[in-house]
């Protein structure tokens, strides 16, 4: 979802920061200056700020598309079941099949549409390969006859493949939570790490 958009990119940035940070801290111990302990409880103060509002944001972010995802995720449970059966051998009623199951297609598309532009950077490939395959599938779907109709076997396993990725990504992006809050108790450890390691060089 989008609460997680690029959030691991920009967690790598601010450990570079981090890191920089303590290389300016040796630099002001090296030269005497006492200012480095309060540089280093300033710059924890303002990354704790900006740990807590990014985790307000994706919460928000999060509940707001949730209910979207339900639905998509729906739409998806439903189709699935549909790539599971088999088709008519009679004209008509493969007629009738075949309306039905692009109807369905163009629902998911257009909902698909809505999802991309409420995720990030995580979900975004395994939505375009769903979306591709589906397209594929799609057009192939839309020209069979009852008489070819076995044609579309090998599209169908394809799409079905990339719909069991997609729905495999999505309840792996749905821990989110969970992964950030690993990563922000990563962040507190790295600082009073990093707040000791101050300490000993100004008592050396």
């Amino acid at each position: 979802m989008k609460a997680e958009k690029d959030f691991i990119e920009i967690g790598k940035e601010k450990l570079e920061q981090a890191k920089l940070l303590f290389e300016e801290l040796e630099v002001q111990v090296a030269l005497g200056k006492a200012e480095a302990v309060d540089l280093y409880e300033a710059e924890k103060k303002k990354f704790s700020a900006y740990l807590h509002d990014q985790q307000v944001k994706m919460r928000h972010e999060a509940k707001e598309a949730q209910q979207l995802f339900d639905a998509f995720e729906a739409k998806l449970d439903g189709f699935a079941g549909t790539l599971m059966n088999g088709h008519s051998n009679k004209a008509t009623a493969f007629e009738k099949e075949k309306a039905a199951v692009l109807q369905q297609i163009f629902a998911i598309e257009a909902e698909l549409k809505e999802v991309y532009n409420k995720t990030g950077a995580v979900l975004r490939p395994s939505l375009d390969n769903f979306r591709n395959a589906l397209d594929a599938y799609r057009i192939e779907f839309a020209l069979i006859t009852v008489e070819n109709v076995d044609n579309i076997l090998p599209k169908k396993e394809e799409l079905r493949a990339e719909l069991f990725a997609l729905q495999n990504k999505i309840k792996d992006s749905e821990q989110n939570d969970e992964r950030f809050d690993h990563f922000k108790a990563e962040m507190e450890t790295a600082f009073e790490h990093m707040k000791k390691a101050v300490k000993e060089l100004i008592t050396t």
